[in-house]
Parts: structure tokens; C-alpha cells; sequence
């Protein structure tokens, strides 16, 4: 978990779920200044809360395949457009 200071943690805690029990789940107000550390930190909590709904080594596992698929699906729909834009407009490195 990173260790974020614990004003940020709250302020945090709180538009997440203000936004998760408003039904509008519009995060671009957080997201746009939100650091990496204070990301890895919305993750953890969020992925530390469904672990406890159900502790066991089982859901480890689930968890650890579906960060891995997560992070896979972000690369192919994401990464690989955006580098392929960039590829375009700068050429190849080589």
C-alpha cells in the first residue's frame, strides 16, 4: 500500500465513496489530479474491501488473475492505440 499522507487518504476515501453511492461515478474531478501513489492507493482499498468480504486464499488468487487480466486489457485497449498514434506522428525508432 502506499503510504500516502492521511489528508489525502481521506479526501480520497470520501469521493470515492461519495461517487459510488451518488450513482454518477464521475471521477474526472479526481482523476485529473490524482498522483500514481494516490491511484495504487484507491486500488489497494478497494481491492483490500472485496478480499474481506470473503478471506481466503481462493480469493487471492482471483484477485491476483484479474489484476493481471486488467492490466492486459488497459495495455491492448489503451497503450497499444495510444503508441501506435504516437508511432504515426513521430515514426519509428529504428
Amino acid at each position: 500500500m502506499p503510504y500516502i499522507k492521511e489528508h489525502e487518504r481521506s479526501n480520497i476515501d470520501a469521493a470515492f465513496f461519495r461517487e459510488m453511492n451518488s450513482g454518477r461515478h464521475d471521477w474526472s474531478f479526481v482523476a485529473a489530479t490524482m498522483t500514481p501513489g494516490q491511484l495504487n492507493y484507491l486500488f489497494t482499498r478497494f481491492i483490500v474491501r472485496y478480499f474481506n468480504y470473503s478471506p481466503n486464499y481462493q480469493r487471492i488468487d482471483e484477485i491476483l488473475g484479474t489484476l493481471d487480466a486488467v492490466a492486459k486489457e488497459f495495455y491492448r485497449r489503451v497503450a497499444v492505440p495510444y503508441e501506435e498514434k504516437k508511432l504515426e506522428e513521430n515514426g519509428d525508432v529504428y
